[in-house]
């Protein structure tokens, strides 16, 4: 129950981000679901752009200092959707994680109706 409530306020931090202009919207749909949560794993959709990554970025690094659960980027991973070379080296320079293949094993939904949805994302 705890790890629902604190990840709710990082929720609400990413939607006050994207609704204040520091990050595009995810599709022309407007998507707005960008966190999802499972046990102890939280994905967040993105455009990979360097606005959006330092965003996300400064993001964990807040929600880090106020909750004492800080994000280990070297531990943790960026999937892309449509990404180009570029893009990808400036996510992973950006965040400092590593790449792997989207659709991601890890996590027990099935992503693939949200590939047709998501054009040019990364998932961190």
């Amino acid at each position: 129950m705890l790890f629902i409530l604190i990840m709710d306020v990082l929720n609400s931090l990413v939607n006050f981000t994207t609704l204040g202009g520091l990050m595009q919207p995810l599709a022309i749909q407007q998507a707005w679901h960008r966190v999802s949560c499972y046990a102890n794993v939280v994905v967040i959709f993105l455009r990979p752009n360097n606005l959006d990554l330092v965003t996300v970025r400064q993001l964990l690094e807040l929600f880090g200092h106020a909750s004492g659960l800080r994000t280990n980027l070297s531990k943790s991973s960026v999937s892309p959707i449509h990404c180009t070379n570029e893009e990808l080296a400036l996510t992973a320079s950006v965040l400092s994680c590593s790449i792997k293949a989207f659709p991601c094993t890890r996590t027990l939904a099935s992503h693939s109706h949200l590939e047709n949805q998501l054009r040019r994302c990364c998932c961190l």
